[in-house]
């Protein structure tokens, strides 16, 4: 959850100055649930974080539209949030 809340923050402040948005006391969290059973190798779970809560808080001047343009751009720009998005990438299937 850590890397996904970094990629985000990192992702979305490129985002916002390509945008010409400034962000001031920004605040990204994420939790979420994990299914052990891809960690163990039990199953080939879809997808392995089946709930993840990404909590984004920023002081900004940017219009609703800005908003609205930055986050769907950091949908398919963060790599990290791509990860849970493909089961194959996030739990590989064990050798053997």
């Amino acid at each position: 959850m850590a890397s996904l809340a970094s990629c985000t923050h990192v992702v979305a402040n490129q985002i916002a100055s390509e945008l010409g948005i400034d962000f001031r006391d920004s605040h990204f969290a994420a939790t979420g649930t994990f299914d052990a059973r891809c960690y163990t190798g039990e199953a080939k779970v879809d997808p392995p974080f089946p709930e993840i809560d990404l909590t984004v808080t920023v002081a900004t001047n940017a219009t609703d539209a800005q908003m609205e343009d930055l986050k769907a751009q950091l949908r398919w720009r963060c790599p990290v949030a791509g990860l849970g998005r493909d089961q194959e990438r996030a739990c590989p299937r064990p050798y053997g």
